[in-house]
């Protein structure tokens, strides 16, 4: 693959497939809510000017909130990547490196020893990048080291795909941060 960036390739990976991320407890109190407006208009209710105004203020925000959750769904990030050959969910990481030891994260990378990655010092600064993408139960690693110093980011490797046993990295780890941190 040429140089291009971890977080928009990803999707177009034939290993990792997306699936709608939306707590359906959210979206039914959304809609109960803006049927409040049509609560607004029986005529018990609208006889009543504290009790419409209750309705019709609830209501609207219900509507507000459904159309910001329609939005969500056509132009935000809704989706969680999972690995479609077992279902496994994926996570992802970021971990900031110091400039000076960027050969040596590239170098490690490269060679897929993610345990060799836990001893070199870690950065404050975001300048550099190593955006790890994992399956849940290990079945994929998907990793790439990004530049995030200028405007936008700039991808310094390769992406690299580990299978399992391909990489070091350990089967008994719960998530990517705990791993790193």
């Amino acid at each position: 693959m040429n140089k291009k960036l971890i977080d928009k390739q990803i999707y177009k990976l034939e290993q990792v497939g997306k699936k709608l991320n939306i707590d359906i407890r959210y979206l039914l109190g959304i809609v109960i809510s803006t049927a409040f407006l049509a609560l607004a208009k029986v005529p018990f209710v609208a006889q009543s000017d504290w009790l419409n105004a209750i309705c019709v203020a609830i209501g609207w925000c219900g509507a507000a909130g459904l159309v910001s959750m329609i939005l969500y769904v056509l132009i935000g990030d809704c989706h969680r990547l999972f690995l479609k050959t077992t279902g496994s969910e994926m996570e992802r990481c970021e971990v900031n490196f110091e400039a000076a030891e960027i050969n040596t994260v590239a170098a490690k990378l490269e060679s897929g020893d993610f345990q060799g990655l836990l001893s070199i010092p870690r950065s404050f600064s975001p300048n550099y990048l190593l955006v790890v993408y994992r399956s849940q139960d290990n079945g994929i690693v998907i990793a790439q080291l990004v530049d995030n110093s200028g405007l936008s980011q700039r991808p310094l490797t390769d992406i690299k795909i580990y299978e399992k046993g391909e990489s070091n990295f350990p089967d008994n780890v719960e998530s990517l941060t705990r791993f790193f941190y």
